[in-house]
């Protein structure tokens, strides 16, 4: 075990930091989200007329559960008579709103015209991110993926 542990972080200092594992999630906000009151109510409002709409490219979403390591591709779209506004980029995790923005941020730069984030690790379970993007106008798109990770 101490082996295996010692190897991982040589490996890490090897890697370039674009190329290493980013734990989007810890346990510790799992469990937070996991002991959270569920709410049996959720607010959503409609979608803002012109509103930027953000595309999921990847991961594909669907019945299976996904597995380590995630990549993240975003498409995002803006109306003819505005831009998208990069610093606006959001995400969030869970019913508990953790922000997660610094962390893909810190990773890989939001285009106009979207994003990808490579070699994305979550763990194991049930989660909810939500994506927000705004363009010049400042009208508000988002999306809300809910998936599980095996």
């Amino acid at each position: 075990m101490m082996r295996r542990a010692a190897c991982a972080a040589l490996l890490a200092l090897a890697l370039p930091a674009w190329a290493q594992p980013l734990l989007l999630v810890s346990e510790e906000e799992v469990a937070r989200e996991r002991a959270a009151a569920p709410s049996a109510i959720v607010a959503r409002s409609a979608p803002q007329p012109g509103a930027p709409t953000i595309k999921v490219l990847a991961p594909l979403l669907g019945n299976e559960p996904l597995g380590n390591p995630i990549r993240i591709e975003l498409v995002f779209a803006a109306e003819p008579d505005a831009q998208i506004d990069p610093a606006s980029f959001r995400a969030q995790y869970g019913a508990l709103r953790i922000d997660l923005t610094n962390r893909i941020v810190a990773r890989v730069t939001v285009e106009r015209t979207g994003l990808k984030v490579d070699n994305v690790v979550i763990p194991s379970g049930n989660h909810r991110l939500l994506l927000r993007i705004a363009d010049t106008k400042a009208r508000t798109g988002e999306v809300e993926l809910r998936f599980s990770v095996q």
